[in-house]
């Protein structure tokens, strides 16, 4: 059986250790190095100011067909202001605020008014080059993008290596890029996750590909473990190791850092929602609840001519719907990201009223007991920054349940950020707490966790990358 399993392992070896190694390269990278995504901070920093000058013309026959609709926001595009309307998970709808049509459809011309118009936004220097028009390439490959392709690529053009991703459907910038971001992914992200374009467009395929890989380095490093202690364990008193050279630095790598490997390879694993075992609803049902209700065309065309004298709050660069226990308001957003609220129909400012906090537990779980609600200055087990950054303070409601479920509101407007149930709990421990060392606010914290996770890491690359070579070795017949 010793020999079977060293078998076992010397092949499997070969054939899985190069994969082990490249998720500990690639790993090390993406401790510096997130994947380009353009968060609701940055999309919103580079919207231009809404101008309502020249604005509005409520068409009845148009906004009559928006009734029922789920989401409404008003920003600006190719320099005019434009009503996007979305109906559940469909792609927005168009509505050209200075004459009441539908908008026309979104080419090459308004793409590149679009990407001026966030450069200058942003900060960005130089104007939009148009690159291309694509459906997906390696930076939008996932499903994310699928309501706005095909998109459109362009360029700064002062060298600084930014490219913008306009929707076709839309005309809103959905991604960012820059240089760098898109050369150090290649050796972090899109080496670590398996992320070639040709294989991440088939979801499933891709999704059982890593799925299966990271089952056999689990095996793998598993059965390494075992006969790298059982090695060290029936040797003669006063020896060490049996190996020499570069098997002995592979038999002490995994001697030391074999757990730690075998934590990473199950919490990525776990990052897979392998069958389905870690997969939450994503609160879906519950902003249903608390919304209570769609948006009646008649709302939409009151909004629409409440425009024509609203004297917005200063630097609002986007108009967002917001409906909570049925009473529609819209939201003032500016490019910091600081939100104001508004009457639906005077489009004056409008405070939350302190009744929404004493009914919320009700709209979300009907129900259900309440084991702790309130607001909270500072981050919890649940709540917190990495590498991105989480607002506060929120209103967290803990409930009475089997898996204690909680809540994380906007304290401005009540829309539900977060929600843990017992399978996001776990997700949050066995792969972020486990893979990311998210496992106490002293750990997140730079540059202790560098210090920490850095060893940790070279360790297990050590180990990874001497079994690789051995195996190379081996195949070449030079061991």
């Amino acid at each position: 059986m010793f020999r079977l399993l060293v078998l076992v392992h010397r092949y499997l070896g070969i054939a899985v250790g190069f994969i082990v190694a490249l998720w500990f390269l690639s790993g090390l990278v993406m401790m510096y190095v997130q994947y380009p995504e353009l968060d609701e901070r940055e999309y919103l920093a580079g919207l231009p100011a809404i101008d309502t000058s020249d604005c509005c013309v409520a068409n009845h026959d148009v906004l009559d067909q928006l009734h029922g609709v789920d989401e409404l926001s008003v920003e600006m595009l190719a320099g005019q202001p434009v009503l996007h309307a979305r109906f559940g998970h469909d792609p927005s709808l168009l509505v050209d605020l200075n004459n009441g049509s539908w908008y026309r459809s979104i080419d090459q011309e308004t793409a590149m008014q679009q990407a001026d118009a966030y450069f200058a936004a942003a900060g960005i220097g130089g104007e939009a080059r148009f690159l291309t028009q694509l459906v997906r390439d390696q930076w939008t490959v996932a499903g994310d993008y699928d309501a706005h392709r095909p998109l459109y690529l362009l360029a700064a053009d002062d060298n600084s290596g930014v490219q913008v991703y306009v929707s076709g459907l839309t005309g809103q910038v959905v991604l960012v890029t820059s240089g760098s971001e898109r050369f150090w992914n290649w050796f972090g992200a899109v080496t670590h996750w398996i992320y070639p374009t040709a294989l991440r467009r088939n979801a499933a395929l891709w999704s059982q590909v890593v799925i299966w890989l990271s089952i056999a380095g689990l095996f793998l490093v598993s059965v390494g473990l075992y006969l790298g202690i059982r090695q060290f364990r029936f040797r003669a008193i006063g020896s060490k190791s049996p190996y020499r050279g570069l098997n002995l630095w592979h038999h002490y790598a995994g001697l030391i850092f074999g757990l730690v490997t075998l934590t990473w390879l199950f919490s990525g694993l776990v990052s897979m929602n392998p069958w389905g075992v870690f997969e939450g609803d994503g609160g879906i049902a519950e902003r249903s609840r608390l919304a209570g209700r769609a948006i009646s065309a008649a709302e939409v065309t009151g909004v629409v001519a409440a425009l024509n004298d609203a004297s917005l709050p200063a630097g609002t660069v986007r108009l967002a719907s917001s409906i909570v226990d049925s009473t529609l308001a819209i939201l003032a957003q500016d490019a910091n990201g600081e939100v104001t609220r508004l009457d639906k129909q005077s489009l004056k400012a409008e405070p939350l009223p302190d009744a929404v906090w004493q009914r919320l537990p009700g709209l979300v779980l009907p129900e259900t007991p309440v084991l702790e609600a309130g607001v909270i200055e500072t981050e919890d087990d649940y709540y917190y920054s990495h590498h991105d950054e989480v607002r506060l303070p929120v209103y967290r409601i803990i409930f009475d349940d089997a898996g204690q479920t909680r809540y994380y509101f906007d304290v401005r407007t009540a829309a539900l950020i977060e929600k843990f149930d017992r399978s996001r709990q776990r997700y949050r421990w066995f792969f972020l707490g486990l893979h990311r060392g998210d496992l106490s606010p002293l750990m997140r914290r730079r540059p202790l966790w560098d210090l920490i996770l850095l060893p940790l890491m070279l360790g297990a690359t050590l180990a990874a990358i001497t079994g690789v070579w051995m195996g190379y070795r081996r195949l070449t017949r030079q061991d």
